[in-house]
């Protein structure tokens, strides 16, 4: 019946693209650099897959879903392929993505998506266009599952997938080992790609193993195929290229909670695996203020700003790291800093960054101070129209605050 009623590349494409619009998969335009970047990331890695597949009418196309809590990966027909943040979140290594996009491509390649609607789309004789009128049919088929047979099938071809495509044949491995570490092999009987795609709340990983087999199932068969093909099993392994996005993440969060030693830890290992990740400065910058340690948030703050130096926060962050590690030379050596970077900075932005330097001679308690940020207000731009002199005294306030003069920061 599968042979009979087998439909073309072509309209399967078309059947993918009406499941993915149904499913609200269609490509989302992320606000968020990170997310654009780790989206990009996982279209890359995807599409060097893709190069080794056997249908190469199909028109693949990767969607990742920026919610930590869908930790998940599935396949819809056509090669719409989808894995969210939270499963990210779990992997350590490039060869893992691969697997576990690999598995997924192989799920299409090998027609496992497509049967389990082709006797539906073609006996009801609806035509790709009438495809939305499956409705809950759609839903029902995609429930029903994979075998295990075609799990295991996935698992093989996949793993060819990636290993054609230069990755190591451990990464499926050893991304099966952690996620067994973690929960034991304690699932339920899979189910479906249909719990991945439609948005459901997925808040662990035990979500994935509800449409994938048990770990130590596919680790088994995974070791199998290794052996049987003879992979190099010595391959190193490639670093994960967006890992420093979850690992500062998870520092912020540990930040946010006080466990100010173990959020220095995680943003130094973020900054082991991307040492221009700018934002895990910051993090750093503002983890090692919260702890006391403010010659350790300049030193931090110095290095966020010699990759992104037009944020006035990380600007107001030295500053008040050097006031505290020494008053009286902080005014010097910010604006040291400032010079090595103001030819790369717009005037409003500058301005701003001026305040801080005013703001430390008010802060050591020098007595021309005042004339220095009346010099400075005047030489402003039109602060009417782009709001600096708001900005420039609401800093100054704060300044004048820290240094014991109230009246002075009231009056501002």
């Amino acid at each position: 019946p599968l042979a009979l009623t087998r439909v073309s590349e072509h309209e399967e494409n078309q059947i993918g693209q009406e499941l993915a619009r149904s499913y609200g998969l269609m490509p989302a335009v992320h606000k968020e650099a990170d997310a654009q970047r780790i989206a990009a990331y996982v279209q890359e890695v995807g599409k060097r897959l893709t190069a080794n597949v056997k249908r190469k009418e199909i028109q693949y196309r990767f969607f990742y879903k920026d919610e930590p809590g869908f930790v998940n990966a599935g396949a819809l027909p056509g090669g719409q392929i989808v894995i969210g943040r939270g499963l990210l979140e779990l992997l350590e290594s490039e060869d893992e993505l691969a697997a576990i996009l690999g598995h997924e491509i192989a799920h299409v390649d090998e027609r496992h998506a497509i049967e389990r609607l082709q006797y539906e789309v073609q006996s009801r004789k609806i035509g790709m266009r009438g495809l939305y009128r499956l409705g809950q049919i759609g839903v029902v088929l995609f429930q029903m599952g994979y075998t295990k047979e075609k799990e295991d099938e996935a698992d093989r071809i996949g793993l060819g997938l990636t290993v054609r495509a230069g990755y190591s044949p451990t990464g499926a491995v050893e991304v099966m080992k952690r996620f067994d570490r973690m929960f034991g092999g304690q699932v339920r009987t899979a189910t479906s790609p249909v719990e991945e795609l439609t948005g459901m709340p997925l808040r662990s990983l035990r979500e994935y193993f509800r449409s994938h087999p048990p770990a130590r199932e596919r680790i088994a068969t995974l070791e199998k195929e290794i052996q049987a093909r003879g992979y190099n099993a010595a391959q190193a392994l490639k670093p994960l290229g967006v890992r420093a996005i979850f690992l500062a993440e998870q520092a912020k969060v540990l930040d946010q909670h006080g466990m100010f030693d173990r959020a220095i830890a995680r943003y130094l290992e973020a900054l082991k695996a991307d040492r221009e990740y700018w934002i895990a400065w910051e993090g750093l910058a503002k983890a090692k203020w919260r702890s006391g340690d403010a010659d350790g948030a300049a030193n931090a703050a110095m290095e966020a700003l010699g990759r992104k130096s037009d944020i006035p926060r990380l600007w107001e962050l030295l500053a008040k790291s050097l006031a505290a590690s020494d008053r009286n030379t902080a005014a010097e050596q910010f604006r040291a800093q400032y010079r090595k970077m103001s030819a790369k900075l717009t005037e409003p932005v500058q301005k701003q960054i001026e305040m801080e330097s005013v703001g430390l001679e008010f802060f050591a308690g020098r007595p021309q101070a005042m004339e220095i940020y009346e010099k400075t207000l005047a030489s402003g731009l039109d602060s009417s129209i782009l709001g600096i002199e708001f900005a420039q005294r609401r800093r100054a306030a704060w300044w004048m605050w820290r240094a014991g003069k109230a009246q002075e920061a009231l009056q501002e």
